[in-house]
């Protein structure tokens, strides 16, 4: 799991080894960081997580267990 900026980096290195991506080395990014994605050859896949939704699930969940309902 890499993050779009870090991708680029390793884009660089692994063609410098002579590598191929998507052939050889398969990369995906964290954070579905959109211009970062599209600026890479070939665009970087990625994925976004609902990270307010999983918060205010996790806020739910404590404050049940502090009041004794789960």
């Amino acid at each position: 799991r890499i993050r779009g900026g870090t991708a680029r980096s390793y884009y660089i290195g692994i063609e410098t080894a002579g590598l191929a991506i998507p052939g050889d080395v398969c990369i995906y990014g964290f954070n579905n960081e959109q211009t970062t994605c599209e600026l890479l050859k070939p665009p970087l896949s990625s994925v976004a997580l609902p990270f307010e939704q999983v918060g205010a699930r996790a806020v739910d969940l404590l404050l049940d267990i502090m009041h004794g309902e789960q």
